[in-house]
């Protein structure tokens, strides 16, 4: 199944946002119902041929592409064993600086999270 989000496109910067926050509530809520999906865009160029295809009024945005289905018994396979499928932040994060200066790790001052009990 298809979804495609259209947005009003009076306000391009809060349209943005929101589409983007329905686009992951569709994605969150397809895992936690043991559906695959994907997300895509249209490119600018596409965008008044989709538009047409679909019958959405010229004033309107259409951008993002929701897919759904149900994954293949491989597909729904977990690709690595469960704290192995990421790269160690090390490997990643970079504590550079607008000046120019770098920050070492460890070095970082950490915020403190506080829990409920």
């Amino acid at each position: 199944m298809g979804i495609v989000i259209v947005m009003d496109g009076g306000m391009p910067e809060i349209d943005t946002y929101d589409e983007a926050r329905v686009a992951e509530r569709i994605l969150v809520a397809a895992t936690a119902l043991g559906l695959a999906s994907a997300i895509g865009w249209v490119v600018p160029a596409a965008a008044a041929q989709v538009k047409a295809l679909l019958g959405v009024p010229r004033v309107r945005t259409v951008r993002t592409l929701v897919s759904l289905g149900y994954p293949t018994a491989t597909g729904a396979r977990p690709k690595s064993a469960p704290g192995a499928a990421r790269r160690p932040l090390d490997e990643m994060v970079r504590y550079e600086r607008f000046d120019g200066s770098t920050t070492p790790p460890g070095t970082m001052p950490r915020r403190r999270v506080r829990t409920a009990l």
